[in-house]
């Protein structure tokens, strides 16, 4: 008998958008957990399956937003290389994740309250990795206390928040104070090799400053981020 497509049974069903749930997926090694490829592929998401452009032009928040709530806890999401990203409103992480930035990321002009902090973390076990390309540019912003990255335990400590490897540039230019990064009641922070053009260095004065804020921290560690005014 000769076997074709259109007399084998599930081929179609392969071929449809829920296909990677039929095909069955075993990591190597001794204990390791059989999944489908469907659930393996869906524990790393990138921004651009879910509608993000990386155009310069459109809005790309919904997209952020939507790959966020998409992902399980401890899963990644990409935002990939060579893109930049306008994001017209806050991007709330409220799940543990690792976020990769590896492309740039610009607020619209004058944005205001509506995004800021641009990236709002509230969870624990959140780390944002630029792996030295990322970048966070502020453009010219007039709204004061304008932050890039923040984040803050709203009843108490969130822990093991993890700010590296990203380039923040152009923060504040026309602000009364911003931030290229703020962290409130967070415990076993890391706030590492960053790099920041056009903002200052580190502040930790209640009610102004730039640069790298902290308030109420707990076992922080702030190493390797080099300023430039």
């Amino acid at each position: 008998q000769i076997w074709s497509q259109d007399n084998i049974q599930g081929v179609a069903d392969l071929s449809g958008p829920n296909g990677s749930s039929l095909v069955g997926y075993l990591p190597a090694g001794t204990g390791a957990v059989a999944t489908t490829v469907q659930a393996k592929l869906r524990e790393s998401v990138s921004v651009k399956d879910f509608g993000a452009l990386g155009n310069g032009v459109a809005n790309d928040a919904a997209a952020f937003t939507l790959a966020i709530a998409a992902l399980p806890a401890f899963g990644e999401l990409i935002v990939p290389a060579g893109g930049t990203y306008l994001l017209g409103s806050q991007i709330t992480v409220d799940k543990a994740l690792n976020i990769k930035l590896l492309g740039t990321i610009k607020p619209f002009v004058n944005a205001g309250a509506a995004a800021t902090p641009l990236f709002n973390i509230t969870a624990s076990n959140v780390s944002i990795n630029g792996e030295g390309t990322g970048k966070i540019d502020g453009i010219s912003l007039t709204y004061s206390n304008w932050c890039g990255i923040g984040a803050a335990g709203a009843a108490g400590f969130i822990d093991n928040v993890s700010v590296s490897g990203l380039i923040f540039t152009n923060l504040g230019l026309d602000s009364t104070s911003a931030y290229a990064v703020s962290f409130a009641s967070v415990k076993y922070g890391r706030i590492l090799s960053n790099v920041l053009y056009n903002v200052g260095v580190v502040s930790n004065v209640s009610g102004g400053g730039f640069g790298i804020y902290t308030q109420w921290c707990d076992q922080l560690l702030v190493e390797g981020n080099q300023g430039e005014l």
